[in-house]
């Protein structure tokens, strides 16, 4: 089984027990909806791990922790019975489709989006006039300080990180890897937009179960209508 897991998905309190903990969280997921589990798996991690073409620190934390972990033997246990998995891990780095062929600049900082608004009807409803909220409105308002001497704007100021490709990549290689003949499937995130990819896999025959990782999610009855090879858990 190819276990593909989107790693900015998985909740940070998993990614602190440890890889080998996260992998088994999904394995025993899998194996629970499944009623078995194979007895080898392949772990393929996706992630922005390139700044430009330097590996990002979380990328070289994770190979430390793949190198001195992996392979290793995941047990699981159902109500159904028990067994065990070797499981090994790898960094996403390229295409399935073109393995030698890395991948760059998938994590990079993006400016102020003008597309960002404040909710100023929450501020009509405060009943401090001097409350400091109302500048930051009128900062966002107006897109620079509401100071007529400060030139400041929020793009000055405001920045975030973000993966680049990451969703496509792994809805390229669960595409790929279905259409060569792989027919059992994991896919650890709760993220909709891969929901084209897994249903491109299922009708190219292969077995899909999705692994959402924050509770109480599942996959709307409206896309896995009728879609008897796949099937849903949580971590």
């Amino acid at each position: 089984m190819d276990v593909l897991i989107d790693f900015d998905n998985v909740l940070p309190h998993m990614k602190r027990e440890g890889l080998v903990n996260v992998c088994s969280r999904v394995v025993n997921a899998v194996a629970n909806r499944k009623m078995y589990f194979a007895q080898r798996c392949r772990v393929r991690l996706y992630g922005g791990w390139y700044e430009d073409q330097s590996l990002t620190r979380q990328a070289e934390e994770l190979i430390t922790e793949i190198e001195g972990g992996f392979p290793t033997v995941i047990q699981w246990v159902t109500n159904k019975g028990s067994g065990q998995c070797l499981a090994k891990v790898e960094m996403a780095y390229s295409l399935e489709v073109e393995p030698a062929r890395h991948l760059f600049y998938t994590h990079r900082t993006r400016d102020f989006s003008e597309q960002v608004q404040c909710n100023a009807s929450r501020l009509a409803r405060c009943g401090d006039p001097d409350c400091p909220m109302r500048v930051v409105s009128e900062f966002f308002r107006l897109k620079k300080c509401p100071n007529p001497g400060c030139r400041t704007t929020p793009g000055d100021l405001l920045w975030k990180r973000e993966q680049k490709l990451v969703d496509t990549m792994l809805t390229a290689d669960l595409i790929h890897l279905a259409k060569v003949g792989q027919h059992d499937l994991a896919v650890v995130s709760s993220d909709d937009d891969l929901w084209p990819g897994i249903q491109t896999a299922l009708l190219y025959g292969a077995r899909v179960i999705q692994v959402h990782t924050r509770a109480g999610r599942e996959t709307p009855e409206a896309y896995r209508s009728g879609l008897v090879q796949y099937k849903d858990a949580t971590l």
